[in-house]
């Protein structure tokens, strides 16, 4: 999980070489991704997991992304 002051920001570190040679490095063991994304203000960005798992399990804005 991570948390992004803007989309512009999180876009920046997805192209970012950082995290191409992240991705490329563990492929080999990704199977399935799921991605979620929330907006949300900062005030209510949840502090501890158990909140954030929560606000995880809740329907709406995933993707789903598998190996062939």
């Amino acid at each position: 999980m991570s948390v992004w002051a803007s989309d512009a920001a999180r876009a920046r570190f997805v192209r970012s070489a950082v995290h191409q040679e992240a991705i490329a490095k563990s492929e080999p063991a990704i199977v399935t991704v799921r991605l979620k994304r929330l907006n949300m203000a900062r005030k209510d960005v949840p502090r501890d997991w158990a909140a954030a798992l929560e606000l995880l399990a809740q329907p709406g804005n995933e993707r789903l992304n598998t190996k062939d």
